[in-house]
């Protein structure tokens, strides 16, 4: 018999990738009571009725774009669906969280070809598997640490 997920296409690896990544960036800002708030609003709401949005928008980015953490965070719906992922704010956030040359290297990675097999997909899958494991249990901020908060103009 057929390992099911031995034989799994490319595209829908891509896709579990891009989920357990959504899962972990929406943790990953979540408080102790699983709380976020969008970084292009001053929505907040517990992080399974947020999206993970994403600075730069389209399905032709490269793989490497739509799994850099740097460039997904909490997305209330509306901003991300409805208004398109809020792009002005969206951008105001990042150049105040990761500077000039952070937003200009993501978008210099847009198109950017990565070659990346469908081993180190599954690896990849299996880490941040790992990770969200983890944040369940010990969500942020820490005691002492910053929080991506702290730098929203609301």
């Amino acid at each position: 018999m057929r390992n099911r997920r031995a034989g799994q296409s490319f595209s829908a690896l891509r896709n579990r990738a891009a989920s357990i990544v959504s899962i972990y960036i929406r943790l990953k800002y979540s408080n102790k009571d699983g709380i976020v708030q969008c970084v292009t609003c001053p929505s907040r709401g517990h992080w399974q009725d947020f999206d993970s949005g994403h600075f730069l928008k389209g399905r032709s980015l490269s793989i490497s774009n739509l799994l850099d953490e740097r460039g997904q965070h909490p997305q209330c719906q509306t901003c991300n669906r409805v208004n398109d992922g809020a792009p002005k704010q969206y951008e105001a956030f990042m150049l105040k969280q990761y500077g000039q040359e952070v937003v200009d290297e993501l978008r210099m990675n847009r198109r950017k070809v990565t070659k990346i097999t469908s081993a180190e997909l599954r690896d990849f899958i299996q880490a941040y598997r790992q990770k969200v494991k983890t944040l369940r249990f010990e969500r942020r901020p820490c005691a002492g640490e910053p929080h991506y908060t702290d730098n929203l103009p609301f």
